[in-house]
């Protein structure tokens, strides 16, 4: 995976801060520096079980616009966010999006999580899928509405992130943003079917096209692989037939899908001196893990006398301060990965010793 790794806790174990050369703030004074009194709009659209855990540093940092039509799951995440003391306001709309709103058919199917406007059978689910994901599924008709109308009729001026995971109807929604996509949206995360199990689910090449043309710069995949399923196992070939670990990586898995990452480029935001935007991107770009660019923008904002030196400079040790409270530790350090190189080089050596060599070059190298 090329998102962040995940962490559980908030504080990583051995943490260091020596090598800082400004005092360490905490995370929540990083976050409120970075901020400042920016409102950073957030919008989950297919948020069954809230915002994916990489964003919940943004929890309580953010206005959140949250979009589950699915009427129980919404009532979870009311409550959920009721009983909450949040900072900012957090928005349950229990409806479907489309392009241009109306009735629509909605296909549900067999795990809630798949259902979609699109309709499952794509030659890649016939082959490929697991036909218990999918099947049984019940269409039956809806009433959709344009993200665009659903902000103005709730008084929101702008959504500074998507997070999107609506099963191939993606592009529908972005459609459905209107003008508020090219000018104002600062990053976009969206699931693309590599092809996907759905009937005219849109292509990597289509999606890519659709938000670069619109000012947005692809900067990270997250893979999803499989094995071929066997009567639903997908454990099958590996286990049974190569007698590996099914995340052996010697039986390579195929793509099925990726997580796509887009932010807006920076250059506009620079020219233009859009604090606002700038330092929101700067977050954005931390709750991923982007904390070099993050510095890197910054660095920019300070060339570019967009922000006062000493300003910026609080800023870049903020991001630097994000990054120790929240992702590192000891054997993230220099030193610990020379270590691990060595003994790695060890473990390779006895390996060719005792095992045969891997004869293809696609395969992972350990």
């Amino acid at each position: 995976m090329s998102f962040p790794a995940r962490r559980m806790s908030s504080v990583s174990c051995f943490q260091f801060s020596e090598s800082v050369d400004s005092p360490m703030v905490s995370l929540d004074q990083a976050l409120k520096l970075l901020l400042n009194a920016e409102d950073l709009v957030i919008a989950d659209v297919g948020a069954a079980y809230g915002l994916p855990w990489y964003l919940q540093v943004l929890d309580e940092w953010a206005t959140l616009c949250l979009f589950e039509p699915n009427a129980a799951r919404a009532e979870e995440l009311r409550k959920a966010y009721k009983k909450s003391n949040r900072r900012k306001k957090a928005h349950v709309f229990e409806t479907a999006l489309s392009a241009s709103g109306g009735e629509r058919v909605l296909y549900e199917t067999n795990v809630p999580t798949g259902s979609s406007l699109l309709k499952p059978g794509s030659d890649a689910l016939n082959e490929f899928g697991d036909p218990s994901y999918f099947f049984p599924i019940h269409a039956h008709r809806i009433q959709t509405r344009r993200l665009d109308d659903v902000l103005n009729e709730a008084g929101i001026q702008q959504v500074d992130f998507l997070k999107l995971d609506v099963q191939g109807a993606e592009i529908e929604v972005l459609h459905g943003l209107g003008d508020r996509l090219r000018q104002s949206t600062l990053g976009v995360e969206l699931e693309v079917g590599l092809p996907g199990g759905y009937l005219e689910q849109p292509s990597m090449g289509q999606v890519d096209e659709f938000l670069r043309s619109r000012g947005f710069t692809l900067f990270d995949l997250r893979p999803v692989r499989l094995h071929r399923p066997v009567h639903g196992d997908r454990t099958y070939y590996p286990r049974k037939i190569f007698g590996v670990h099914e995340n052996s990586t010697s039986v390579s898995k195929r793509i099925w899908e990726v997580d796509a990452l887009y932010f807006r480029g920076a250059e506009h935001l620079l020219k233009t001196g859009d604090r606002s935007g700038l330092r929101k991107l700067v977050v954005l770009y931390c709750a991923y893990g982007f904390f070099a660019e993050a510095h890197y923008l910054l660095t920019r904002v300070m060339e570019d006398h967009i922000l006062p030196s000493p300003e910026v400079e609080s800023l870049r040790n903020a991001v630097i301060a994000w990054h120790r409270h929240r992702h590192y530790s000891m054997k993230e350090s220099p030193r610990w990965w020379t270590i691990r190189e060595v003994i790695s080089s060890w473990r390779n050596r006895i390996s060719r010793l005792f095992c045969r060599p891997r004869s293809s070059t696609w395969l992972v190298n350990e």
